[in-house]
């Protein structure tokens, strides 16, 4: 559960990680971000909104020490963004898991979202999947009345240089953002899983090179957040 916090004058960047796609890493990615932004001493809160309950089961079922807040809201349905606002002025980041499905409408999020990122594998189909939320996501600007910032971070990456190039030339030609940094596919990520901690809590050079990898990604991603805030 959130731990309860001074109010404070600004309130929280909302952050969604979302991909209809299964097998994407959207979950691992929310947990690997919301702790590099807790190393980086930000006070985040990490919302389930995944009818999965992926990150619920990630910390119920392990053996680790929660470093960071997290809630489970994916039963809030249509009073999920009522619940999300509630903890807005505790926290500087609100990091969220979820995805589209029967029990819950995306755009609820993506209309309060600062910036949503979408993980995908190196592959074509996996970029072609990603098209339904990204339609999403135009919906959302609709809505809202101005543009919802997004970008594209390659995920589980391995030497396949040839269809890594093809993907981020695609990407290129649709003119998405993709963050320059890639996540390399490695067993340390289902293994921190498996006992309930984060990449964060190993010494070994697995973990210590996918928290290098978090902490970058998370530092572009708040450099984003940054500089929309200041165009604003």
């Amino acid at each position: 559960m959130a731990n309860m916090r001074e109010p404070q004058a600004d309130p929280a960047k909302i952050i969604i990680v979302t991909n209809q796609k299964g097998g994407s890493g959207k979950t691992t990615t929310a947990v690997n971000l919301s702790a590099a932004l807790h190393r980086g001493e930000r006070r985040v809160l990490l919302v389930e909104a995944d009818p999965q309950n992926s990150v619920a089961k990630w910390f119920d079922s392990g053996e680790g020490v929660i470093p960071f807040p997290y809630i489970n809201l994916a039963a809030a349905k249509k009073s999920i963004q009522n619940e999300i606002k509630k903890h807005l002025f505790n926290y500087d980041y609100i990091v969220i898991d979820g995805r589209p499905s029967l029990e819950l409408d995306i755009g609820l999020l993506l209309v309060i979202a600062d910036i949503v990122v979408v993980p995908l594998r190196p592959t074509m189909a996996d970029l072609d999947a990603t098209e339904e939320i990204i339609q999403e996501i135009e919906k959302a600007a609709e809505r809202r009345g101005d543009k919802v910032k997004f970008g594209l971070v390659l995920n589980q990456v391995m030497g396949q240089r040839t269809l890594l190039k093809l993907t981020e030339k695609a990407i290129a030609d649709r003119e998405y953002h993709l963050f320059q940094t890639a996540v390399a596919y490695a067993e340390c990520q289902p293994q921190a899983y498996t006992v309930g901690k984060t990449v964060f809590e190993f010494n070994s050079y697995p973990f210590r090179k996918a928290a290098k990898e978090a902490i970058a990604l998370a530092d572009e991603i708040v450099s984003m957040i940054e500089v929309e805030s200041h165009v604003a």
